[in-house]
């Protein structure tokens, strides 16, 4: 820090640019044995990527010449190659867009990087990642052919001459290998047998030639592999693949909706494709409600492969019998270039919306779902585009949840950290060059939702984090105020403090799923019951309705079976045993007896009994009701024992009538004081608050009220 830096930072003003004093940043090294620090570089601005080779010889690093490179691309980074053992240094790679990932070979000739092509390098603009290969000996690079149009797709892997190499195949990936001789590539496709095009290489080790791989589809939840590489003349295969790890195993028990790829024809009369989620319960010839789910970017892509996150989670609206699309539009990534950059020009929302309704109208003429319940969601451009399909089809959707969306342009040039890049890129120039002969962009107006919010009819629910720099926090606050005022359509909006433009927070992003849901009951199952939002739901009150549910219509705990008052029990789960809810009381003991009883007492627990009564009971018990009854053996009472410890507060006990926590040295004098009552502390059955269990199990009297049995 200089002494400019630490002079200013007296307070918590944050400078959001000052060219005066944005500061270099360089490399050096720390020699661990004797703690010497020696600068590499010299640099003039500042180094934000960089790779070593492997023997220490070369190292090759970015530098970004501009505090405003993230927002408007220029000027354009230096690239340099330093021979650390010449000490000598070049500047490299010239006339690229967005060189990225360098990998140097082992034979010390070069190294391999992977660079963007698109129609407008000068904006960053998108396009495919193509991979190429720098010489150290001519001081040149060549591009590596592929042979595939889509380029690119995660990260690529050497070894020896040979590279592990992933590509882009729209919702799919191929895996080859590629390898180098003299100037020249060859390449295989490697033999992955069923798992073919749903795999994803994680890592590679060269010394062993091992590799971690990712297998999964939109249905079939991820699973983890080792294997070793295997390279033959003419195959290459993985040899020796065995499970790394074992994940999710309580969700592989849980029914998993079938999904499949599918194909329409979009925008131009191209071909389009989307992953398709079935209801969980589909039966052929029913129609469905839908939930349109779009993927941000626009530049993402959905492929076939597992996909549940709080962004987006079919698996949760397939259990509510509903369809689910997440369409790969026009401009979505891991496609071809020209599809990559087709909606760029003042293209954009045009292609997309044709690929997004014709989608729909292709599931309809299949019969697949009904027209009447439609929703739409989606995060960043997802919810861009949702946003959208509202505003051009008012009466079409049923329910929107739009994330983290533009709907002003005007405004997003300047105040997302890259809306100088992406707005001049997609809408072809800055907001105010003339266009069209008029003195302004008309792109930004006519494709800015805000100028015709009041024609969106549909209940939208907005969200957005405080701190989002990517979609301006600001335009969820002009999304809601143009909706609220507008007035034709209800709209709720969740303001996630401190979150980026992805929710980070498990709060915030449980938070946001449940609101979302509870929007789509709400607007598109209509399931959704009515809140009553004083009403708590663990509150004494719920108690004692819980508790009604267990009573006759006399008000007798239990219920009637062939004439008989009977306990009511509930089920620890499946293929388990069943527990009683309450502890059995006069009238449930008095049914098995015949014996008259007091009618005001009905409801207290049966006490003084002897251990051969209660196995009477329970033999008559089990004739009465088909089950077998009996009393908790040793290690079940240990179980529960320990539970009533942890839910003995609020509870018919002595801590309870002491007003404090006893200690066993306490208790006989306690209960010498409890001896001078004249009326008995043993309450009704129930009286006191339920004892979640689990989840959907709840029972009473656990920690107090009377003792129990065990044998």
């Amino acid at each position: 820090k200089t002494l400019y830096d630490i002079t200013n930072e007296k307070d918590n003003t944050n400078i959001v640019e000052d060219t005066l004093h944005w500061n270099p940043r360089r490399i050096y090294t720390f020699n661990l044995k004797s703690k010497e620090i020696t600068r590499l570089t010299s640099n003039a601005y500042r180094i934000n990527n960089y790779e070593v080779s492997e023997n220490g010889q070369y190292l090759v690093y970015r530098e970004i010449r501009s505090p405003d490179y993230g927002v408007d691309g220029n000027p354009k980074p230096n690239y340099v190659l330093m021979d650390l053992k010449a000490n000598t240094s070049n500047k490299i790679l010239q006339g690229l867009q967005s060189p990225t990932g360098f990998k140097f070979t082992r034979d010390g000739k070069g190294f391999y990087f992977s660079a963007e092509t698109s129609s407008d390098p000068e904006w960053n603009g998108s396009g495919i990642r193509e991979l190429y290969y720098y010489t150290f000996a001519t001081g040149d690079y060549t591009k590596v052919p592929l042979e595939w149009e889509n380029g690119l797709a995660g990260e690529y892997f050497l070894n020896g001459n040979g590279l592990i190499v992933q590509l882009a195949n729209g919702p799919l990936r191929k895996v080859r290998y590629y390898e180098k001789n003299g100037g020249d590539w060859s390449w295989k496709n490697i033999a992955l047998g069923d798992q073919q095009e749903h795999v994803s290489v994680l890592a590679f080790n060269q010394d062993s030639g091992k590799l971690i791989y990712r297998y999964s589809t939109a249905s079939k939840l991820p699973e983890y592999f080792l294997a070793k590489i295997s390279v033959g003349r003419k195959n290459v295969s993985l040899e020796e693949s065995q499970t790394l790890t074992s994940l999710n195993d309580k969700l592989k028990k849980k029914p998993i909706a079938k999904s499949e790829v599918i194909y329409w024809k979009g925008a131009n009369e191209e071909e389009v494709n989307g992953i398709l989620y079935y209801p969980k319960n589909y039966e052929a010839g029913k129609k469905y409600p839908l939930v349109l789910s779009i993927h941000g970017g626009p530049t993402g892509v959905d492929r076939d492969s597992w996909s549940e996150r709080w962004s987006t989670y079919p698996q949760i609206f397939t259990d509510k019998n509903a369809f689910v699309l997440k369409p790969n539009y026009h401009g979505s990534g891991n496609h071809s270039q020209a599809f990559v950059e087709s909606i760029k020009n003042g293209k954009y929302y045009s292609l997309e919306e044709v690929d997004l309704y014709n989608g729909i109208h292709h599931l309809n003429q299949k019969g697949y779902i009904d027209m009447d319940k439609l929703g739409l969601m989606g995060w960043s451009n997802g919810a861009i585009l949702a946003t959208w399909m509202t505003l051009q089809y008012p009466d079409m959707f049923k329910v929107a949840a739009p994330g983290a969306g533009d709907v002003n342009w005007t405004s997003d040039y300047g105040t997302c950290r890259f809306g100088v890049t992406f707005d001049q890129s997609y809408f072809g120039g800055a907001p105010w060059d003339d266009t069209n002969g008029k003195h302004y962009n008309e792109w930004y107006i006519k494709y800015s939702p805000i100028f015709e919010i009041e024609k969106i009819k549909t209940p939208t629910i907005i969200f957005h984090g405080s701190e989002d720099r990517s979609v301006p926090r600001d335009q969820g606050w002009e999304y809601y105020r143009g909706l609220q005022q507008v007035g034709k359509a209800p709209v709720k909006f969740l303001w996630f403090p401190g979150q980026p433009h992805g929710l980070q927070k498990i709060t915030h992003q449980l938070r946001k799923m449940k609101e979302e849901i509870a929007w789509f009951e709400t607007y598109l199952f209509k399931d959704k019951m009515e809140e009553n939002e004083a009403f708590k739901k663990d509150s004494p009150l719920a108690s004692l309705l819980t508790l009604q549910q267990n009573m006759t219509e006399e008000g007798l705990l239990g219920k009637m079976k062939d004439g008989a008052l009977l306990p009511t029990v509930v089920s620890m789960g499946k293929d388990s045993i069943s527990i009683g809810t309450h502890e059995v009381t006069l009238a449930q003991y008095h049914a098995y007896t015949g014996q008259s009883y007091d009618r005001l007492l009905a409801n207290k627990p049966v006490t003084g009994l002897s251990k051969g009564e209660i196995e009477k009971y329970l033999s008559w018990l089990s004739g009465k009701s088909g089950a077998d009854y009996r009393l908790p053996n040793t290690k079940e009472a240990k179980k529960w024992h320990k539970k009533a410890r942890t839910a003995y507060k609020n509870q018919n006990n002595l801590n309870h009538w002491g007003g404090y926590e006893l200690t066993t040295l306490d208790v006989p004098d306690l209960q010498t004081k409890l001896g001078e009552l004249k009326i008995s502390l043993i309450k009704n059955a129930g009286t006191h608050p339920m004892v979640k269990v689990k989840e959907g199990v709840v029972i009473y009297d656990l920690g107090g009220n009377v003792a129990e049995y065990y044998t």
